[in-house]
């Protein structure tokens, strides 16, 4: 921080003065009541504030009366250009300070400013004055060794007596020959330490070696268990293939028969309509069953016992027409129905005895649904291999030409 320039507006004999500072280094001099104390008792007063009335300290208020107080023009690194005015007031005075881009502020920025020193701090680095010299008659033994080291007058005495302390603190904390003193304590509890220490180590080395066999017994139980670990999951994946393998060979039996089976193309009704024809096939059966032995009787008058019968017989007459009507549709029926089951029979590659035998519920109808998904979902992996191979054999006999 830099000092530029001084407006005292009243300050002991000094009024309406300005005090232009330039970039060397200013001093101040002349005769005795010239007022350079005064100017550096500004300085400190309008950074640090007026004293009070009742301290022993001047206050230098304006002889001729008027405004009292001035202001500080100061350039900073950080704050940049700053003007710090101070006036009377209360207390030690009014303070404000302006900054660079017109901001204002008061006390606490102004100790920001100052970096949070106080006026004794500032003093005992930067001033010693006269008055202050004056006064040293009421000064403590403290305060004076701190205010004639500050001032770099002298410092023997203050440093003879500040050795001698030094030497009585450090006999409390350590004597070669004492017990009592700190450092010697504290030595002394090391020691003792250190050979519970010793005692312990030794104590430890005789258990050493259990103490790696057990370890060692440690590992191998660790060793185990892991084996263990693995030999269970290794078990529970034998278990489930064995629960699996029932499903493997009936899956493996049911494609032996896919294969040896050729289904060209199996009708969407095949089942339903397999159903229904042969359970017209038994009703045919049936009415086949009843005209024939309706015929052996009409072919055999010998069997009828009396007109009665001969009369009923002719009475129907019209009927045995319609059965023959009857038989004759119903034959043509078994024969179409006989063709039509042969031809189921063929492309599903059974005999009838095994059609019969065949489970038509809707769950054996879902599970045939997804093997011939399966079975197409492989038809359409294999000849996506056959492609990949012969693009295979294309590239390598391509890469060879080459």
């Amino acid at each position: 921080m830099k000092i530029d320039k001084l407006v005292i507006y009243g300050f002991g004999k000094h009024e309406n003065r300005t005090i232009e500072l330039g970039q060397q280094m200013v001093l101040f001099y002349g005769p005795n009541e010239t007022g350079k104390t005064t100017v550096q008792q500004f300085i400190i007063q309008i950074l640090f504030g007026f004293p009070a009335r009742n301290q022993t300290q001047l206050r230098y208020e304006p002889k001729n009366g008027g405004k009292h107080g001035g202001q500080l023009y100061l350039t900073d690194p950080h704050y940049g250009k700053l003007v710090i005015e101070r006036i009377k007031g209360k207390s030690a005075g009014d303070v404000t300070i302006t900054f660079e881009d017109g901001q204002r502020g008061g006390d606490a920025e102004l100790k920001q400013v100052l970096r949070n020193y106080d006026r004794a701090s500032f003093e005992a680095i930067f001033s010693f004055s006269v008055h202050e010299l004056q006064g040293l008659d009421q000064l403590s033994e403290t305060e004076l060794s701190r205010t004639l080291l500050a001032s770099g007058t002298t410092g023997i005495d203050a440093l003879t007596h500040l050795e001698s302390q030094l030497e009585k603190q450090m006999a409390e904390l350590f004597k070669k020959s004492g017990r009592k003193p700190l450092v010697n304590a504290l030595a002394e509890e090391l020691r003792e330490m250190e050979k519970e220490l010793k005692d312990y180590r030794q104590r430890a080395e005789l258990y050493s070696p259990s103490i790696e066999r057990l370890q060692a017994i440690r590992l191998r139980l660790q060793a185990i268990e892991d084996e263990e670990t693995a030999k269970d999951q290794d078990l529970k994946k034998i278990t489930k293939w064995q629960q699996a393998a029932p499903l493997f060979a009936n899956e493996l039996k049911l494609t032996s028969q896919l294969e040896r089976v050729e289904i060209n193309q199996f009708p969407a009704e095949g089942r339903r309509q397999m159903d229904r024809l042969v359970d017209q096939l038994t009703q045919t059966k049936a009415d086949v069953e009843y005209i024939s032995n309706q015929l052996n009787r009409l072919n055999n008058p010998d069997q009828v016992d009396s007109m009665e019968s001969i009369e009923n017989l002719l009475n129907r007459e019209s009927d045995w027409h319609q059965l023959n009507v009857q038989l004759v549709q119903k034959q043509n029926e078994a024969l179409d129905l006989t063709e039509e089951r042969e031809e189921l029979l063929s492309l599903l590659g059974l005999t009838e005895q095994q059609a019969m035998a065949v489970d038509v519920s809707l769950s054996q109808e879902e599970q045939l649904a997804e093997r011939l998904k399966e079975l197409d979902l492989e038809e359409e992996n294999q000849r996506f291999n056959q492609r990949s191979l012969q693009e295979e054999k294309t590239i390598w006999h391509v890469q060879n030409k080459i």
